[in-house]
C-alpha cells in the first residue's frame, strides 16, 4: 500500500475538505514510528515468519532469542519430503513462547521387534511409526519389516496321471508273469483276453491299444469295469509259437463238456479260471486273428444280438456258440457252462497294423457295455469314419 499527496490541481469544496484529513494522516505516519518502534506501513508476511512485537528498547527488524529458537526449528523441507520414520520438530512442540523450555531433539524411532534381553518384563515394546503392526481377521499381527519377501499362497496339489504300465501277476509254465490292467467303476464287468495262442502279433497290438486308450481316458464310457489280460500265453509270445513252455496247446486244456478238467491242465488255464472266479465278469471277450480277409464274431445266445449288431457294422460273419467250437476250448467251456457271456472277436490276419484301432476300436469298446444298440446310431453321427460305420460306408 503506497501513500501519495493529493493532486496539486485539486480544488473546489471537495479539495478543501480533504486538506485537514490529509494533514492528520501525515502526522500519524510520522509520529507512530517514534513511539511504537516499528514501521506503520503494512507488510505481507506468512504466519510462520511473523515476528512478535519487541519492546521499545529493541532495535528495528531484530528478533528476540525466543523467536530465533522457533525459527530455527521450522523445517526447510515440507513434512512429506522428510525420510520415513522421522517426526518433524514442529509436530513435537505444542507452543513456544517466553519462558518455554528448550525442546529436546527428536528421538529415533524404536524397533517394532523388541530385543529379548533389552525389554523389561511386563513392558509392551513401542512400535515404529513407519512399521505399524498389521492385523486382520484370523491373522497374526506382523510388521512389514518382518514379512517374507515372497507371498506364499495356498496351493491345490493335483497329482499328474500315472503313465500307462501293465501290472504283473501269476506265473506261466515257463515262469513268466501275466500282464493285466483293470479300469472303470462298478458297472458292467468284462474281461478281455488277448489271444490264447500267444504268438498273435496283430491281436496283441489291438489289445495293447485298447488298454492304453481306456487308461488315457480318451473315451467316455461310463458304467463299466474292464480287466484286460494282455495274453494268456506269454510263453508262446516269447517263443514265437502257439504252445506254452511245456509244449501244451492252452485252448484245448479247459474243462470238457462234462465240466471235468484233465489231469494235466495247463497252469495258464488254472490262472484264467481263478481270475473268472475272482472278478465274476459278466462277459469274456477273446481277441484273436483269423486267416483270410473277412473277420468273425462268435457269441453265446445271450450275447448274440450285440454280436450281430457289431458284425453288421464291420461286415464280419457271425456264428452262435457253442456250435462247432472244439471241446476243451475257452469258447465251448464258457458257452456250455453258462458262467458268463463269451464273445470271440476275430480280426482278419490281413489287417494293416496302422489301421487296427481306426477299424475296430469303437466296436471293441461297445462290447465292454451291456446291450446298447443305440450306441451304433451315435457312432454313425461322428464326423470322422470309425469302426462303427467304415464298413457300411464302403458298401454304399
Amino acid at each position: 500500500m503506497n501513500w501519495s499527496l493529493p493532486l496539486a490541481g485539486q480544488s473546489g469544496p471537495a479539495g478543501r475538505r480533504a486538506a485537514p484529513l490529509f494533514s492528520a494522516l501525515t502526522l500519524v505516519a510520522l509520529v507512530l514510528p517514534m513511539n511504537a518502534g516499528c514501521s506503520a506501513l503494512p507488510v505481507m508476511q506468512s504466519a510462520p515468519v511473523q515476528v512478535a512485537m519487541l519492546d521499545g528498547k529493541a532495535r528495528i527488524n531484530e528478533y528476540s532469542d525466543v523467536e530465533k529458537l522457533r525459527l530455527s526449528q521450522i523445517p526447510r523441507t515440507p513434512d512429506f519430503d522428510l525420510p520415513t520414520g522421522v517426526i518433524p520438530a514442529t509436530h513435537q512442540i505444542a507452543s513456544v513462547g517466553p519462558g518455554a523450555k528448550t525442546p529436546s531433539p527428536p528421538q529415533p524411532a524404536l524397533s517394532a521387534v523388541p530385543l529379548s534381553d533389552a525389554t523389561p518384563k511386563g513392558v509392551v515394546p513401542k512400535t515404529s511409526v513407519a512399521s505399524q503392526a498389521i492385523t486382520g481377521p484370523g491373522q497374526k499381527s506382523f510388521t512389514p519389516a518382518d514379512a517374507e519377501s515372497s507371498v506364499q499362497l495356498p496351493m491345490l496339489r493335483i497329482d499328474a496321471p500315472k503313465p500307462f504300465a501293465w501290472a504283473t501277476t501269476g506265473k506261466t509254465s515257463g515262469e513268466r508273469s501275466f500282464q493285466t490292467m483293470t479300469i472303470g467303476d462298478d458297472g458292467y464287468r468284462s474281461l478281455v483276453i488277448g489271444s490264447v495262442a500267444g504268438n498273435d502279433p496283430l491281436a496283441l497290438e489291438l489289445v495293447e491299444q485298447l488298454a492304453r486308450h481306456l487308461h488315457d481316458g480318451k473315451t467316455i464310457l461310463g458304467g463299466f469295469n474292464c480287466t484286460v489280460l494282455r495274453t494268456l500265453n506269454p510263453d508262446g509270445e516269447a517263443l514265437r509259437n502257439v504252445l506254452n513252455a511245456k509244449g501244451q496247446y492252452i485252448n484245448h486244456g479247459f474243462p470238457k463238456d462234462n465240466n471235468i478238467a484233465e489231469g494235466k491242465q495247463p497252469v495258464e488255464v488254472k490262472f484264467l479260471l481263478s481270475q473268472i472266479d475272482t472278478l465274476q465278469p459278466q462277459r469274456v471277450i477273446h481277441i484273436r486273428t483269423i486267416e483270410g480277409n473277412n473277420g468273425l464274431i462268435a457269441a453265446n445266445s445271450s450275447a448274440l444280438a450285440m454280436a450281430r449288431d457289431s458284425g453288421g457294422w464291420l461286415g464280419f460273419r457271425v456264428i452262435n456258440l457253442p456250435g462247432k467250437a472244439v471241446s476243451g476250448s475257452l469258447e465251448r467251456y464258457l458257452a456250455s457252462s453258462g458262467r458268463c457271456d463269451i464273445v470271440t472277436f476275430a480280426i482278419p490276419a490281413t489287417t494293416k497294423k496302422t489301421e487296427l484301432w481306426q477299424s475296430y476300436g469303437d466296436a471293441l469298446q461297445n462290447l465292454l457295455l451291456s446291450e446298447d444298440t443305440a450306441t451304433r446310431e451315435l457312432a454313425r453321427q461322428q464326423t470322422q469314419q470309425s469302426s462303427a460305420n467304415s464298413r457300411d460306408a464302403n458298401d454304399r
